[in-house]
């Protein structure tokens, strides 16, 4: 049986992960990669001995039977539309769009089309929260009632604030939402379908381009369970953490380490007389051996969430696995982000009126 032909297209940093994960495929290769500065799609091309250089979307496309794009989310729609007129199927890096109608256009043609498409929700994919979700699976913290995610961030460590005049300035929301849909896909992944219910936001004349709001809050809700989420661009430490909260214990993700504790410490007077951190921090101890070495383990086999949920959707290609990111999945997080990142910049709009 041959091969599924793949294309890149967008050479950027992102595609060297992408590139590396579909040689670890079985029944898929890179075969051509296109990009529109020359230099770049020569020397990726180069790097990773892919004989094919297109010189067109249209040229790769038609050579191609799955489509990886890794470009700005700017362009994302005009070329998903190339890929699903033509019939080929789609992997697309998030956020596929910025805008609700084009995301309504492209479900239509992607439906109508009968298409396989997936969107690079690699966080899903990481070891942490691919176990946090078997052991809410398997009740190990009861009944999930609670996520809180905090993004903690600071120009001196992150690359896209760094970085002057980085695409994601531009989005409605600016940094916020870039990251917004790893975000938004947890909590449809952990909880469903929520709501939202409110966004919050301070800012200063000493804002950054990229974080016109430096400290955002919002939250969502259902009926079983509230997901807020805090993002700052002040905060030195540069540290993100996901908590799932149940009715008998705590998940505690820290998401740069892709590291996993469970907290099911009960607050009584014996525990207290202990020292309950105290506890927690022995708890934590005895965790860390096991979960670091999984975590190196696929570390030194080159295999990252990136190449899990390529691995899958390579799988789901030939009708042996389920969509990893399920349209469904996919049209919350559209919705939401259009939603959160009108409301940041129109209380941005509210609060700078009459800044000095």
């Amino acid at each position: 049986m041959s091969k599924l032909k793949v294309g890149i297209i967008g050479c950027g940093h992102i595609s060297d992960t992408h590139i590396k994960s579909w040689k670890k495929t079985n029944n898929s290769e890179v075969v051509s990669v296109f990009d529109v500065i020359k230099d770049l799609v020569s020397q990726k091309a180069a790097k990773y001995n892919i004989r094919n250089i297109s010189a067109s979307i249209e040229e790769i496309v038609g050579k191609c039977d799955v489509l990886d794009v890794c470009t700005p989310p700017k362009t994302h729609f005009d070329i998903a539309m190339k890929v699903i007129d033509a019939g080929k199927h789609l992997l697309i890096e998030k956020p596929i769009v910025t805008d609700i109608n084009e995301w309504e256009i492209l479900k239509k043609a992607i439906i109508e089309k009968g298409i396989k498409f997936s969107v690079l929700h690699n966080l899903k994919f990481s070891l942490a929260v691919q176990n946090a979700k078997k052991l809410i699976n398997e009740g190990k913290i009861g009944q999930l009632i609670r996520i809180n995610r905090y993004f903690l961030t600071h120009p001196n460590q992150d690359r896209m604030l760094l970085a002057n005049g980085h695409w994601s300035h531009n989005l409605p929301g600016g940094r916020w939402f870039e990251t917004m849909p790893h975000e938004l896909y947890i909590t449809h992944f952990f909880a469903g379908h929520s709501t939202l219910r409110g966004v919050s936001v301070i800012t200063s004349k000493n804002a950054l381009p990229g974080a016109k709001a430096e400290e955002v809050c919002f939250v969502l809700e259902n009926d079983k369970c509230i997901s807020s989420y805090h993002y700052s661009s002040k905060c030195n430490l540069n540290k993100r953490y996901i908590e799932f909260i149940g009715t008998e214990g705590v998940i505690y993700i820290d998401v740069l380490s892709d590291m996993l504790f469970i907290d099911k410490t009960v607050g009584n007077r014996s525990n207290r007389g202990f020292g309950i951190t105290f506890k927690d921090s022995l708890a934590r101890i005895f965790q860390a051996f096991p979960d670091r070495v999984r975590y190196l383990v696929q570390r030194n086999k080159g295999i990252s969430p990136h190449t899990r949920i390529i691995l899958q959707f390579d799988a789901y290609l030939q009708g042996q696995e389920e969509s990893p990111t399920p349209i469904e999945e996919v049209d919350f997080v559209v919705r939401n982000c259009d939603v959160v990142g009108k409301e940041i910049e129109k209380e941005l709009l509210k609060k700078t009126k009459y800044m000095i």
